[in-house]
């Protein structure tokens, strides 16, 4: 299954292997590994499972400025979702390409996205670090609710984020990039 789609200045895609080289080229700062996965090293998991769909984000120039996985079925411990769901793991921007408003517009336009690669799916759920303020700050302002806080996580405390993809829903969001800098 190969769908891509235009979203202003971002391209947002099924993984191609012409991007392998970008992909295991991709930095994140050492203190960004530990709230996510580097593509490299979830990349071949999630080429090989079939509930599981690598994505890249492109900039107007072609260039992979971001990463995700979207798990179908997955279960994550400690929270009760149901079967049905889609969620978003191993998310991130390249370091070479953040603080150009790259992730938030790929947060805002995700559940479309999703809804393309997963029609009869209504469920979209992420799990966040509780520490990770700048991303969970990312995610509510794409529409995604807080609806649950585990005490220990893998490094400590984390949230549970969803958004409801019926279609109706989604597409009545108005959905915008903060306007405060900091």
């Amino acid at each position: 299954m190969f769908i891509k789609k235009q979203f202003e200045n971002i391209t947002v895609q099924v993984y191609e292997e012409q991007y392998k080289d970008e992909l295991y080229n991709f930095k994140l700062n050492e203190r960004q590994q530990i709230y996510s996965s580097l593509p490299k090293d979830v990349l071949e998991d999630a080429i090989h499972d079939e509930n599981r769909i690598p994505n890249i984000a492109l900039n107007d120039k072609g260039q992979v400025v971001g990463f995700f996985v979207l798990h179908q079925y997955y279960q994550h411990e400690g929270y009760d979702t149901p079967n049905q769901v889609i969620y978003v793991r191993s998310l991130s921007i390249n370091e070479h390409f953040q603080g150009f408003g790259y992730g938030t517009k790929m947060m805002m336009h995700l559940p479309q996205y999703v809804q393309l690669l997963f029609p009869e799916f209504n469920h979209l759920y992420l799990v966040v670090d509780a520490e990770n303020r700048s991303a969970w700050n990312v995610y509510e302002r794409a529409g995604f609710m807080h609806a649950a806080t585990k005490e220990e996580g893998p490094i400590g405390k984390e949230r549970l984020y969803y958004l409801d993809l019926d279609s109706k829903y989604v597409s009545s969001l108005k959905l915008k990039p903060s306007t405060d800098d900091t």
